[in-house]
């Protein structure tokens, strides 16, 4: 069996919880094959993980820090001409915008149709491995699509013009993983509810393969999270909170199976429009040998053990402030972070 592992700035290029969890799967699965798709924010990574033998592939997808969207993936120079050249504006308008147009208007509204935005993806994927990514979206068509789509809208047209200029610009960049082609496989497995989802939709829709979705964390609540922090105006975090609602509900709709590594994730999951009959948590596991219980002399000290790495996402923050409500009533009560 061949499986497509699906991650977005983890493994195996940047260390931590996710990245060990993937890397410990693959090597335990020895019966099975591996390829890795793996979205990371720029090309200039090094693997952080000496992958084990069982993985036939790495499928790199830098999003940004290229002039071209396969300019490090080893394309011939040929066939990267012959698809320039056969792009038109013409081809843009009648067979690429009109999907864009469908995904931006799911989009704003939070992703409430995901066969309509699956749709709309599939077929700006046909197209773009088929024709010139950057040429594509310099065209005219698609920034009037833009145009009419958001600055235009009753409500987002109430972000100014630069700022709608940047986001549409990022669009484009996390929507580069529909120029690329994804190898058939006989299953796929996600490590996120997020844009590394997307390939596995792509293929359950070409060619039917089954899709494995595991959550660590909620990706709807981390991006909200820096949604809330990062935008400028009301009206910008709402489409930003619009566009990676779409993403999760696309993901969790074409997922046959949803596993999340804790209760907590359930919630959320449900929340989101997710059947109950379509979850299994499945706890992370714990290696024995080298975890076990330890004698430890008790004392009588209320005690708060955190286990996250010092992280916004970890909300650190909210947890220190929750100790000065804490400790007014328990004096002797102390917390612990570690990770």
């Amino acid at each position: 069996m061949r499986i497509l592992m699906l991650t977005e700035g983890t493994y195996p290029y940047f260390k931590g919880g996710v990245s060990t969890w993937t890397h410990d799967l693959i090597g335990n699965l020895k019966d099975f094959d591996f390829i890795v798709a793996a979205i990371l924010p720029t090309p200039f990574y090094t693997p952080r993980y000496n992958m084990p033998p069982n993985v036939l592939g790495l499928l790199s997808i830098p999003l940004w820090g290229m002039e071209m969207v396969k300019e490090f993936s080893h394309e011939p120079l040929r066939e990267a001409i012959q698809r320039r050249l056969k792009t038109k504006e013409s081809e843009i308008r009648d067979d690429f915008a009109p999907y864009l147009r469908d995904f931006l208007r799911t989009l704003k509204g939070g992703g409430t149709s995901p066969k309509v935005m699956a749709e709309a993806l599939y077929g700006m994927h046909l197209y773009l491995r088929e024709h010139d990514y950057k040429k594509a979206f310099k065209s005219k068509h698609v920034w009037r699509v833009f145009w009419e789509e958001l600055a235009e809208d009753p409500l987002y047209g109430h972000i100014d013009v630069s700022s709608l200029i940047e986001t549409s610009r990022v669009i484009q960049h996390l929507l580069r993983i529909l120029a690329y082609r994804f190898p058939e496989v006989d299953l796929c497995h996600s490590s996120a509810a997020a844009f590394c989802g997307i390939p596995a939709v792509l293929l359950k829709m070409e060619y039917d393969v089954p899709y494995l979705l595991t959550e660590h964390g909620v990706y709807f609540r981390e991006r909200a999270l820096d949604a809330v922090r990062g935008a400028s105006n009301i009206v910008e975090k709402i489409l930003w909170m619009n566009l990676f609602r779409a993403i999760v509900r696309l993901n969790y709709h074409y997922a046959d199976k949803i596993l999340p590594v804790c209760h907590f994730n359930v919630d959320w999951e449900k929340e989101l429009g997710v059947p109950a009959d379509k979850i299994e948590v499945i706890y992370n596991g714990v290696d024995l040998n080298r975890f076990k219980p330890m004698n430890i002399p008790q004392d009588d000290v209320k005690r708060i053990v955190v286990m996250a790495r010092i992280d916004k996402l970890k909300d650190i923050l909210n947890i220190i402030d929750a100790m000065e409500t804490v400790s007014e009533k328990h004096g002797d009560a102390v917390c612990e972070i570690y990770g």
